[in-house]
């Protein structure tokens, strides 16, 4: 169940940061975006490859590494 939260959490997050960061009136948040608009910050695909491996590494679960998957799965659903 622990598992499961986590990769919901994280393609969330990956899909806001990615996809819908500019639409975001935060000055700062924005201004991160900017500065960070090289791979892997600014490719779904590649940021979810390295939070999988973060994951996997900091809770020993390689579950985790299968979070590219799920994000691929919920992109072609959303889009």
């Amino acid at each position: 169940m622990q598992e499961t939260t986590i990769i919901l959490i994280s393609i969330t997050a990956i899909q806001l940061w990615v996809d819908w960061i500019d639409s975001f009136p935060i000055k700062p948040i924005k201004w991160l975006r900017m500065k960070l608009n090289f791979k892997p910050f600014n490719c779904s695909l590649c940021l979810s490859v390295w939070i999988g491996v973060g994951l996997s590494i900091v809770f020993l679960n390689p579950l985790y590494l299968a979070l590219p998957l799920f994000n691929k799965l919920t992109e072609k659903i959303i889009y």
